[in-house]
């Protein structure tokens, strides 16, 4: 009879990703010229599409904003995707649009319990807080894609097709995976050789009976 062996395995730490970005570079981060209007009834959604394959840790999202005016609250928020509609609310977070000018970042960090998958679109929605009145400028790729307007407090939604894009990014980790520690690979391997030794003792101490 051969023991059974096991193997410890051991988490691989991997770091972050980007799993989509918009953004561009320098002074072209984001663009001005196609940039959209959040308030506490006007609410914008972008769709994006996870690069990769797999799942992902949602980490950060960076957004292209502004304020205008005393206003500066509003919710980012991640949706599922249903044929172009939202579908289920991932995430939602509260941020504070500071910049007046290209080409400051509003950042969450620190994201957790939300998982991405690679090939899947999803949506980005951004709309105002507590009279929050802000500035969501365009890619600074000035690439296209899909959104979504909402004139009501998100009651009501109006997909439009091919649209600039507004900018922002999505950061994420791959869901952690397992491999052999080393240690124990070695220690296997060893057993392995043991029982080999042993299996071919007893044959030969059988074939001498």
């Amino acid at each position: 009879m051969f023991a059974s062996l096991s193997v410890l395995t051991m988490t691989i730490p991997l770091s972050a990703t980007t799993l989509f970005s918009d953004l561009g570079t320098g002074s072209d981060v984001f663009s001005r010229t196609g940039s959209v209007l959040v308030t506490d009834n006007i609410w914008h959604g972008d769709s994006f599409t996870v690069a990769g394959a797999g799942d992902f840790l949602l980490d950060q999202i960076d957004l292209g904003v502004e304020k205008n005016g005393s206003g500066t609250s509003f919710e980012a928020s991640i949706w599922t995707d249903a044929s172009g509609a939202l579908g289920s609310k991932l995430g939602s977070w509260d941020l504070t649009a500071s910049a007046t000018s290209c080409c400051g970042l509003a950042t969450q960090s620190g994201i957790s319990g939300v998982t991405l998958t690679g090939g899947t679109s999803y949506w980005i929605v951004l709309s105002g807080r507590s009279g929050g009145n802000i500035f969501w400028d365009a890619a600074g790729d000035g690439s296209t894609g899909d959104a979504l307007v909402s004139s009501d407090s998100g009651a009501g939604w109006s997909l439009r097709r091919n649209e600039t894009r507004l900018a922002f990014d999505v950061m994420g980790t791959a869901a952690e995976t397992s491999a052999p520690e080393p240690g124990s690979l070695i220690l296997a391997g060893m057993g392995i050789a043991g029982l080999l030794a042993f299996a071919g003792l007893r044959r030969r101490h059988e074939q001498q009976c």
